[in-house]
């Protein structure tokens, strides 16, 4: 099933219970995990990331919006894609500061980074709420290494 389709069917499925008087349900809706990027050269990516590996080219906060908008999504999680931007969260607090009350942001932060406070510090006041912790794989975040 693609991701919109189960978008589609989830939201169906809320907007049922609010029409059945089960629950109620708020008619906000909140897409939980999206990213966006610009055009490449439009924002930093991180090094090695070329144009030919973006796919699609771009798909901005704009895009987003509007794929959101015909089932009733005002508001959404950027989640940061640590492929095309690394630890770089500033496209994301860009794009929140253009659109207010608009997104979330889950910044990502290499947890091996002796600055990682002082990193962190410079997102207080910011949208970014929440960080990602990657690694290499399963079993060493597991380890904790």
């Amino acid at each position: 099933m693609k991701r919109s389709d189960f978008s589609q069917f989830m939201i169906a499925g809320a907007f049922g219970l609010l029409n059945s008087g089960q629950t109620k349900v708020s008619t906000s809706l909140i897409d939980c995990h999206s990213h966006i990027w610009p055009k490449f050269g439009e924002h930093p990516f991180r090094t090695g990331i070329q144009a030919k590996d973006l796919k699609p080219a771009s798909f901005t906060a704009e895009d987003l919006i509007a794929a959101g908008k015909p089932f009733g999504i005002d508001k959404f999680c950027l989640i940061q894609h640590i492929y095309y931007h690394g630890y770089d969260s500033s496209y994301f607090k860009m794009v929140s500061a253009q659109y207010p009350g608009k997104f979330a942001i889950v910044g990502a932060i290499d947890k091996n980074d002796p600055t990682i406070e002082e990193k962190m510090k410079l997102d207080e006041g910011s949208d970014v709420s929440g960080y990602r912790i990657p690694s290499k794989d399963r079993e060493s975040w597991l380890l904790g290494s």
